[in-house]
């Protein structure tokens, strides 16, 4: 997959699976023209081959010639090296609300029903890979030698934290006040202008991956680096909700 920015299209992949030539030609020329790598696949059983490449995310018909587009989205999400890649699935027959709801229980990630315009295809599509790089640096972060967990609500603005991030800091386990402010108090106090403003970015940004180099000041005089890892989580509404991640001195 590819490694840009969150969200952006600019040299992603995407496999569109379509069975009519028309629709594979627009949807490739819109996804080109925002700097797409597009490729494509007629039936199902060539997506489900295609998918093996890892494109960034797929667009995926609902009714093909061979397999439906059901089946093409549930066998990719029981597969451990496809389950990790976006389905944006569309459909210009398949558009009663319970046949969206079984499309989404399939696997697909998002549904959308004909007549679709260029915007929404595209906003759809970086919505989903924001949340793909988010989840993808969530995990790798979880890979790291981690020092302890951390998490902040956007909204209360309160924050909280594993017993191991109190120890790093110097503080006695139990005594962190749990808000935004108690933790920037423990930035270095020459930092902190610039994490407020790197946090508040983040936050207006949206959903999506973080990552932040902060120097700390600990309760015991001596400074310190640590690397901040996790992503921006949407709440039900699509609003920045949640911020978790871990934390590596």
């Amino acid at each position: 997959m590819n490694d840009a920015a969150a969200g952006a299209l600019d040299g992603r992949m995407i496999l569109i699976v379509d069975d009519s030539p028309d629709n594979r030609f627009v949807l490739g020329r819109w996804l080109r023209r925002h700097g797409c790598h597009v490729i494509e696949a007629e039936t199902g059983v060539d997506g489900l081959s295609l998918a093996a490449a890892q494109p960034d995310a797929i667009v995926l018909d609902v009714r093909l010639a061979d397999l439906s587009g059901l089946e093409v989205a549930s066998r990719l999400k029981s597969d451990p090296h496809t389950v990790g890649i976006p389905i944006l699935q569309r459909s210009s027959v398949a558009i009663a609300e319970a046949e969206r709801i079984e499309g989404l229980d399939a696997g697909a990630d998002a549904y959308l029903t004909e007549p679709i315009s260029e915007a929404m295809l595209l906003s759809v599509l970086r919505s989903l890979l924001r949340f793909s790089d988010a989840q993808r640096q969530l995990e790798q972060a979880l890979s790291l030698d981690v020092t302890g967990v951390f998490e902040a609500s956007v909204r209360t603005r309160s924050v909280s934290w594993s017993d191991s991030l109190e120890r790093l800091h110097r503080l006695e386990v139990g005594s962190f006040g749990g808000t935004l402010s108690d933790w920037l108090d423990l930035v270095h106090l020459d930092d902190r202008p610039r994490i407020l403003d790197e946090v508040t970015a983040i936050v207006e940004r949206g959903a999506g991956a973080i990552q932040l180099d902060a120097r700390i000041h600990r309760a015991d005089g001596s400074d310190g680096w640590v690397e901040l890892h996790g992503a921006v989580l949407a709440d039900p509404s699509g609003d920045p909700g949640t911020v978790r991640g871990v934390v590596v001195d």
